[in-house]
């Protein structure tokens, strides 16, 4: 038998297709005799016949050794081979007997991982380094084969501590076109070095590309988009046959989601219908009052086409505070959000999730009572939209992994099992609690603090505190009335000097602080009572000086706004930002 003729028979019994017959074609001269156990050492031509098929014919490789009993090298020796040093393609052997050696000395920290893999595309690019007397830019495996193919992209596989505060880069591929069996066996080859070290990888992270859900179909995984059918979300380790759960990277998720959401809507859900146009909505009520409604939405939310790749858009978009802007505006009446229920409960939903995957401190309460599943969202509800398959793989993921985990930890934190580590930060709270929280820091007398403040059941029964009621969860500062009043006074005078066609520079603070002084008198609107009459004959008056902090806090926070608003409408048709992102997406 020769090798022309193996190859003949494998493509027949379809365990290789006609791309990989082409590629092992070179090799067609190759006596099968040759490859047998007695030989001291593997000829070139051998290793790289085996590597090739290993790589992207695995179940070819195992036919051929198992059932035919051809002598090729053993896949651990193949490892070995792919292994390299100095920091070429491959597995990074310096890198992982580091980790080794850590493992050893802090096995807490270092003996459990989550494993994350990502592509980036990069230029086509030749370079000749003279010290290896090699081109560098064509494809490499780390097989160490000369390829003549250039490379389109990098493939790049990291590990992250679940408990120590550190990250390693265990590998990188230069790839051009890899197929989802090809990944596979690259996959397959770093958790079995983690394990020969004994480093336990429990979640493995990637993006939700075809190429990688593929690739967990091959693993064991069986991710299906039929709602009906269950979720199998881990697969057995290739060496130990623990399980190895998968996530799909939850930034990642919220784009796609953000972007179906304004390409598909209205979308109909069991609760209602989801609607782009409310958050469109939301952005006009705002520019059109000159204030926001304790969100970031802006023109840039609602026009991403040339920041698609921006995941802060996404995350400030489909998020709590959105939300509750949403309810807060349907339920004082705007005729706009009439029907805006379905869609404020969806953002809440992928928002609690966000918050769940994105947790960088330790939670153990909800864990330990069983109650920890009440913070994931609605798997049902999230169910009937396939673009957010991710999610689902993600909440069943955690359902499955979590208690495990626990048995030998006390918290997880699962921050860790986010693909390229961006904390996604929220915080907008109203105008006149951020001039409060501020104002006392300032002051040290005990009535003028209590002046500002009011509690949470007075402010219930008051319109103005609406949205601040739907927003706070227990930490935010409710102004006082009085403050309120104050803070609207001083947002009148700069309305009416920011509509002036005759000023080219905005009002000065102590024109503001004048006129705000000027149309409140000697009203005592922080009800100070009888501590006006113990200040005001004094040196300073503390009725007079409260009004004047409030003001003058309040107007550098709105005047920063205005400046914003005002750099946001200049850069509406800005393309560098779209330009910049195609460059890096196309490698050029």
């Amino acid at each position: 038998m020769n090798m022309q003729v193996l190859l003949e028979e494998l493509k027949e019994k379809i365990l290789i297709n006609e791309e990989l017959k082409d590629k092992l074609e070179c090799y067609s001269d190759l006596p099968v005799h040759l490859l047998s156990r007695q030989a001291v050492e593997y000829t070139k031509a051998q290793r790289d016949f085996a590597l090739t098929l290993h790589l992207h014919g695995p179940k070819a490789y195992h036919y051929l050794r198992e059932t035919l009993h051809i002598h090729l090298p053993h896949p651990s020796s193949l490892q070995r081979w792919l292994s390299s040093l100095d920091a070429k393609p491959g597995l990074n052997e310096m890198m992982l007997d580091m980790l080794e050696r850590r493992r050893q000395e802090d096995e807490v920290n270092y003996g459990c991982v989550t494993l994350m893999l990502d592509a980036m595309s990069i230029k086509n690019h030749v370079q000749y380094d003279p010290q290896t007397q090699t081109m560098f830019g064509y494809v490499d495996m780390g097989d160490r084969l000369n390829e003549t193919d250039m490379a389109s992209d990098v493939l790049v596989f990291m590990v992250v501590g679940l408990h120590g505060y550190w990250k390693a880069p265990i590998a990188y591929y230069l790839t051009k076109s890899l197929t989802p069996q090809s990944q596979t066996v690259l996959v397959e080859h770093a958790l079995e070095e983690l394990h020969r070290r004994q480093i336990r990888v429990v979640c493995m992270t990637m993006d939700g590309h075809a190429s990688n859900v593929s690739m967990c179909t091959q693993l064991g995984c069986d991710l299906k988009a039929d709602p009906c059918e269950p979720l199998k979300t881990h697969f057995p380790h290739p060496v130990t046959h623990d399980d190895v759960f998968v996530m799909m990277d939850a930034c990642h998720m919220l784009k796609l989601t953000r972007n179906m959401l304004q390409a598909y809507s209205p979308i109909r859900s069991i609760t209602g219908s989801i609607n782009w146009k409310y958050i469109v909505h939301l952005n006009n009520v705002q520019k059109k009052s000159g204030l926001h409604a304790a969100n970031k939405v802006t023109d840039k939310h609602v026009n991403f086409a040339n920041q698609k790749m921006k995941v802060s858009l996404a995350a400030q978009t489909l998020s709590s505070s959105v939300a509750v802007a949403l309810r807060t505006l349907q339920e004082v009446g705007y005729a706009e959000f009439k029907d805006c229920e379905a869609t404020s409960e969806f953002i809440q939903e992928l928002d609690k999730h966000q918050g769940v995957l994105v947790r960088s401190q330790g939670v153990l309460a909800h864990f330990e009572d069983g109650r920890w599943q009440t913070a994931l969202p609605n798997k049902e509800f999230i169910k009937w939209f396939l673009s957010v398959l991710g999610f689902i793989i993600n909440i069943d993921t955690l359902m499955s992994m979590v208690p495990v985990l626990l048995e030998g930890q006390r918290y997880v934190l699962t921050y860790r099992f986010s693909q390229d580590h961006l904390e996604l930060l929220f915080n907008s709270i109203r105008s006149s609690g951020f001039v409060v929280r501020r104002a006392l820091k300032k002051l040290s007398c005990d009535v003028c603090r209590a002046s500002l403040v009011t509690d949470a059941a007075s402010a219930i029964k008051d319109q103005s505190y609406h949205l601040l009621t739907l927003k706070n969860n227990g930490g935010l500062v409710i102004p006082s009335e009085g403050t309120v009043r104050v803070v609207r006074a001083a947002e009148w005078v700069i309305r009416q000097a920011s509509t002036s066609t005759r000023r080219s520079q905005p009002i000065k603070q102590l024109e503001v602080v004048y006129i705000v002084r000027k149309r409140i008198g000697s009203e005592d609107v922080f009800v100070l009572g009888e501590h006006i009459g113990e200040t005001q004959y004094g040196i300073d008056s503390h009725h007079h000086t409260l009004l004047t902090l409030v003001v003058s806090l309040f107007f550098k926070v709105r005047l920063h706004h205005i400046a914003k608003m005002t750099n946001l409408s200049l850069q509406r048709n800005n393309m560098r930002q779209k330009l910049n992102k195609t460059v890096l997406f196309k490698g050029h």
